[in-house]
Formats: structure tokens, sequence, C-alpha cells
């Protein structure tokens, strides 16, 4: 409990506390004037999050993006990559290459159930031809950033067609 008969001339106050711990709070106010009568707010919630969220997992192409020998192997030669992972629910992800964030590459989080405490991303990206070191940084709601994934995933974009051979026709006798 707090309690103050200290009020500005327009009937507005503050309270600043360095003591509360993270988690979930509701406050009211409580106004008494001098003759005793009383008027209670309506009660407003807030959360304080001090924590960061951690690294996002799973990290790498879509497997309908990735047209590699494997739908794993992380080469691709879609003009169009997406880059999905699991992170905290509703935090923003965003992909950096070798730590310079990818401009545009971004996405929010939203759990597939209600209360989950995870869900994944998808984020669509145009890399060009050449081989990238990709991670992905999460930020929760509360503006708290997470670290990067680790290990930083592989991606290999390969949008150019391989010369054109020659055939050769040889006469057997």
């Amino acid at each position: 409990d707090w309690s103050s008969d200290v009020c500005s001339s327009d009937l507005t106050w503050q309270f600043t506390s360095t003591t509360l711990a993270e988690g979930a709070y509701e406050v009211r106010a409580l106004a008494t004037d001098f003759a005793g009568n009383t008027n209670r707010s309506a009660t407003s919630s807030f959360t304080i999050d001090i924590t960061a969220p951690s690294a996002p997992t799973g990290v790498g192409l879509t497997a309908a993006t990735d047209t590699g020998a494997s739908n794993t192997d992380g080469i691709t030669s879609a003009v169009t990559q997406a880059i999905t992972g699991v992170a905290e629910a509703y935090s923003t992800v965003a992909l950096y290459n070798s730590g310079t964030a990818i401009t545009g590459a971004t996405a929010s989080v939203t759990p597939a159930t209600v209360g989950a405490t995870t869900g994944t991303f998808t984020i669509p990206t145009t890399l060009a031809t050449g081989t990238y070191s990709i991670t992905a940084r999460a930020t929760d709601r509360a503006g708290n950033v997470g670290s990067d994934s680790a290990p930083a995933t592989v991606v290999v974009v390969d949008q150019t067609a391989p010369a054109a051979g020659t055939f050769r026709s040889e006469e057997h006798t």
C-alpha cells in the first residue's frame, strides 16, 4: 500500500517505484476528500518484464524454398526464400547476415495455441546469389532483446545456371 496527501493542481499524481519485481500487477487509486468521502478508480493492470527472450531455434530455409539436393541442406535457387524457426510467443524476430540486419527481414511470432510460450516464424527474403551466415534475434513486447540463434545457419543461394556443355559424337567401328 502507498498513500500520499500530495496532489498537483490539475489533480494528477504519479507513483515511481524502483522496488517492484518482475511480474503482473494491478493498481487502482483511492481518492479521499477532506470530508472523508472516497472514490475508487477502476483497476489498471501492467506487467514488468525485464527478462530477454531466449535465442530462436530451428532457424533455416523452409522445406519449400530449400531447393538443393535435399530440403534441409540450406541450398536454394529460389529467387524468394523463406527463413523459419521458433521463438518466444508474441516477440518480433529479425534476421541477420554475419551480424548485419537484413533489411525488411522481420516477423511477429504468433503461437499456435492460446497460452503457448513459443511460436513459429516465417520470414520471406530475397537474397541474391551468395553464401550467407544467417542468425535470428527475438525482441519481446517489453523491448528486451535476446541473443542470436546459434550456431549460424549457412544458406547458399545459387541462381546461376550452369554453363552449357558441349556434346561430342564419336563414331565407333
